[in-house]
């Protein structure tokens, strides 16, 4: 399988750019990139998350120079994706059996060609179906036909000629096959789920981690419309990647579904007492969770390690 066609991510630089796009108060002076710890370069497996304006059901990376910001993070301890497709179970009954049979033959010709010869069913196949479908028509009609005919009597008598029938086919020990077939119907969206426990062991590292909270939080969340207040701007998306990606997989643009904080991750209230006015956590667990806003074909999965 060919390596990802994502842009080869980088160690994250010094950098004091700040973010061309407004973000919110507490994080437009703050650089474009964020990044926990802030030795991460001494770390040999960790990831990026490029936030992007968003792009309507994106298929492809985005380009690591359209990112308004950059959020490094070690890769968590676990690491996981999931591949899921859909299906339905239905009748089909002798008609859609019928026209399986025939669209099996059609398969090669096209659309067009599956439902002209399952629209043509064969004499044999329309005899079997008139019985097949006649008990349950037949149990239907009485009651429909008396009722029109014969007034109130004729529809209590047509509906007790219905229930006759119903009576007899069950007298006679039998019932209809359904033919239950199993339907394909559509691929689900990935979620993932990353995980950390961030520890701060400085003040720096303190306001590093709040800072990529806030960043996640705001990134995740939509925005008042400038124009109308009744509507919402759409929320940023996310492009994930890995360093040492080539034996991983290489999530699409995706959006980020939840943002999960417990600032008590020691399970008891720890904090570091930096004056008597700053109090902050020793520790927080950080839970995100995103989907993906595009779905997994063999072509994605060939072309850009889905």
């Amino acid at each position: 399988m060919p390596e990802a066609v994502a842009d080869q991510v980088t160690l994250p630089s010094n950098s004091k750019d700040t973010p061309k796009s407004p973000l919110a108060k507490s994080l437009a002076s703050k650089r474009k990139e964020l990044r926990y710890p802030l030795d991460i370069d001494r770390l040999d497996h960790w990831m990026v998350f490029k936030v992007n304006h968003p792009k309507f059901a994106r298929k492809d990376d985005f380009p690591k120079k359209s990112s308004i910001r950059l959020i490094y993070l070690p890769i968590p301890a676990n690491l996981g994706t999931q591949y899921g497709q859909q299906y339905n179970t239905e009748g089909l009954g002798i008609a859609g059996m019928a026209g399986a049979r025939q669209g099996e033959a059609a398969a090669t010709g096209g659309i067009s060609s599956v439902i002209d010869m399952a629209t043509s069913i064969s004499r044999a196949d329309l005899a079997a179906a008139t019985q097949y479908y006649g008990l349950q028509a037949g149990a239907e009609a009485a009651a429909v036909v008396g009722a029109k005919i014969g007034g109130f009597q004729g529809g209590i008598l047509g509906a007790a000629a219905g229930q006759a029938i119903k009576g007899a086919i069950a007298g006679a020990g039998i019932a209809r096959n359904p033919y239950m077939a199993v339907l394909y119907s559509q691929p689900s969206f990935r979620e993932y789920t990353f995980q950390w426990k961030l520890v701060a062991k400085s003040r720096e590292e303190t306001l590093a981690i709040e800072d990529i909270i806030k960043a996640f939080k705001f990134h995740a969340a939509p925005g008042i419309n400038s124009n109308n207040k009744h509507f919402f701007d759409y929320p940023e998306q996310f492009d994930i990647d890995f360093h040492h990606a080539k034996h991983l997989f290489n999530p699409a643009p995706s959006v980020c579904k939840t943002v999960e904080v417990n600032y008590h991750a020691e399970g008891q209230p720890l904090y570091h007492d930096f004056s008597a006015s700053e109090k902050s956590p020793v520790s927080v667990n950080l839970s995100l969770t995103f989907q993906e806003i595009s779905i997994v074909t063999k072509d994605s999965i060939e072309k850009s390690n889905r």
